[in-house]
């Protein structure tokens, strides 16, 4: 009897450990896969040159191949338009060469689409030597674009003789429960939108008043300015001292307006008179 209960017992031990042996992971060995790191759309504004979600906009570790070299720690020109990338990367192993990858436009055709050639250009695609992590290269044109409006452009990643694309979802979150999302697609939103700083509110309201963008094209216009470095988007964001002479440039160009035609300058909505911050109304 004794001997038949360590019989059993052995026999439950094994089949224990039998049930509990892991299951191989998912490694993907022996392919090279490749799939957007970035789940979500890119927003790039082409005015003040800003990747929103995702900065900073340009990535010095994947030169495009096509596009003239400029002498400066970003590797392009800006000559010639708006240059974004749309990171791609490789599950899988690294070479000593270069590997483009194939990709193709959806949506064409659809409303608020980009036109290939017309709105924007692609001007590589591919995964540097030594590394993992390339990207899709874009030029951007904004003659299409103005305050009001934005386009698309719709990737998706395919296979070719260098990369296969069977790594093609993700959690949307660390949650096993959560939905599950492409990683083969992805969405560039761009836009000539001029989008308020995040301390519009607090610091730059009671110099150059309610936002708006008619207002900061005028200003650009008049003095000159980079938004992105003078005074809009740089960081940290100047204080209400640094930005005075702005507010008083505002005020000063809104008076000559009014005196030269006769009625104040309005806001796009053609009934709000545009103003300068109140501060700059006790000089």
């Amino acid at each position: 009897m004794k001997n038949r209960v360590i019989l059993l017992c052995l026999m439950a031990g094994a089949f224990l450990i039998g049930s509990c042996r892991e299951e191989p992971l998912l490694t993907y060995e022996n392919e090279n896969n490749i799939y957007f790191p970035n789940r979500y759309y890119r927003y790039y504004n082409v005015r003040t040159a800003m990747m929103y979600n995702d900065l900073p906009c340009y990535s010095p570790d994947v030169p495009s191949r096509n596009t003239p070299q400029a002498q400066d720690s970003l590797g392009y020109t800006m000559a010639n338009g708006n240059i974004t990338i749309i990171p791609v990367r490789v599950m899988g192993k690294i070479t000593d060469y270069d590997r483009p990858f194939a990709w193709r436009l959806t949506h064409q055709g659809e409303p608020e689409v980009g036109v290939e050639g017309v709105d924007f250009k692609v001007l590589d695609a591919y995964i540097p030597a030594n590394g993992n992590t390339g990207g899709i290269i874009v030029q951007l044109f904004s003659e299409n674009l103005n305050d009001d409006n934005y386009l698309y452009a719709n990737f998706e990643l395919l296979s070719n003789e260098h990369f296969q694309t069977n790594f093609s979802k993700v959690r949307s979150s660390g949650s096993t429960t959560s939905p599950l999302v492409s990683t083969l697609n992805m969405r560039l939103q761009f836009t000539d939108f001029l989008l308020p700083p995040q301390y519009w509110s607090m610091q730059f309201q009671p110099v150059l008043g309610s936002w708006s963008t008619k207002k900061i094209s005028i200003l650009i216009a008049y003095l000159g300015l980079d938004p992105t470095t003078d005074f809009l988007y740089r960081y940290p964001p100047p204080d209400i001292v640094q930005l005075l002479p702005y507010g008083v440039a505002l005020r000063r160009w809104l008076e000559e307006y009014e005196m030269e035609h006769g009625e104040p300058c309005y806001e796009k909505d053609g009934v709000t008179e545009m103003r300068a911050g109140s501060v700059v109304y006790n000089f």
